[in-house]
């Protein structure tokens, strides 16, 4: 069904640039949603009765369960990072230790082909 009027219009409107903004990846939505949660916050405390509640209380039903399963993918995020920074810093020591390695080779080497220099050197003054 289609609402009509000039007021039913202007919803239309704000719903379409709502959906376009959501689905634009717009990160202001992120702050404006977390002003209406403490708005909605204050209300349950301040004004329980206040008919802006019913919104309120709407999320707050309907996210009991998807609280739950965000705890536990954020849970489960975070783990997973521990780890990928774990697995990070052990790849950091290791490169540092065989870059370290690779200088002690380069100056085996050089002494090597000094050493080598030199004998040739006595070699040809005998």
């Amino acid at each position: 069904m289609l609402l009509r009027g000039h007021h039913a219009a202007r919803v239309r409107r704000q719903a379409a640039e709502l959906l376009v903004r959501y689905l634009g990846g717009d990160l202001d939505l992120i702050e404006e949603a977390c002003a209406l949660r403490v708005f909605q916050e204050q209300l349950a405390v301040q004004a329980p009765e206040d008919p802006r509640r019913l919104f309120g209380e709407a999320v707050e039903a309907s996210s009991s369960s998807t609280s739950a399963s965000l705890v536990q993918v954020l849970s489960t995020m975070n783990q997973r990072l521990t780890t990928q920074e774990q697995t990070l810093a052990i790849q950091g020591q290791l490169l540092a230790r065989r870059h370290e390695s690779l200088g002690l080779d380069r100056q085996r080497v050089n002494l090597n082909q000094l050493l080598r220099v030199r004998r040739f050197v006595n070699k040809s003054r005998t």
